[in-house]
């Protein structure tokens, strides 16, 4: 009888420890890269998207603390063959498609800072 309280006390402490995590992480994600955009409209300086490109997939049903995350697929071109006017993303739940108007780059999907993280893991792992 007791085994079973102090396993059930320690299953409650342990789902609390849990979702505690889980909730400090998405704080630690909110403060670090949604800080630099206070709104949609610091999203607006594009860059020239290409597939591999990691994005946020902007939605006006969801705060933009849930928008989810995908990775570029396909580039769709416009009628003059010159404006990309939408795209294929890869998203957790499978592909969609979107206008590029609602997506927003990362700065972590550019290669220079990717190669810049590149570095620093090696350097890092040099002294192991």
């Amino acid at each position: 009888m007791d085994l079973e309280i102090v396993d059930a006390k320690h299953l409650r402490k342990r789902i609390r420890y849990l979702q505690n995590l889980r909730y400090q992480q998405r704080q630690q994600f909110q403060r670090n890269i949604y800080q630099s955009y206070s709104s949609p409209q610091s999203f607006s300086k594009r860059r020239n998207l290409s597939p591999g490109d990691i994005v946020l997939v902007g939605s006006d049903n969801t705060k933009r603390l849930n928008w989810p995350l995908g990775r570029i697929i396909e580039l769709f071109q416009g009628k003059d063959n010159g404006e990309r006017v939408a795209l294929r993303l890869r998203v957790a739940k499978g592909e969609i498609i979107r206008l590029i108007q609602r997506i927003y780059p990362l700065e972590l999907s550019s290669p220079e800072i990717l190669n810049d993280v590149h570095v620093r893991v090696k350097r890092f792992f040099r002294y192991f």
